[in-house]
């Protein structure tokens, strides 16, 4: 499902064959809302959709050298994986993922 603010966009969708990980993607923050913190507020939104849509992972991939985007996963405290080399897109790409923690009710 895609979800869009004023400053920026993203998709968020369960992983086929394990509902409780979501993948994230298609993270954006429009040209003129760039470097004025809109990324780390995006993140923090999309954080909060994660957690409001019962999620226990969240993962996504990014361009090794994007470094915006980068500097937003590092600060939101998502942990780096493994990069590859993306054949598709000829780049090296990094998985990161964020647990999403909540209290458990017996």
């Amino acid at each position: 499902m895609r979800y869009a603010t004023p400053y920026g966009a993203f998709h968020v969708d369960p992983m086929p064959g394990n509902p409780q990980v979501a993948i994230c993607s298609g993270f954006f923050v429009f040209p003129k809302h760039r470097s004025k913190g809109n990324g780390h507020r995006l993140k923090a939104y999309q954080e909060n959709v994660l957690f409001e849509q019962g999620y226990s992972l969240a993962l996504c991939t990014v361009r090794a050298d994007n470094a915006p985007q980068l500097a937003v996963l590092t600060k939101a405290q998502w942990d780096e994986g493994r990069t590859f080399f993306n054949e598709q897109t000829s780049v090296l790409t990094t998985v990161f993922t964020l647990a999403i923690y909540r209290e458990r009710t017996a």
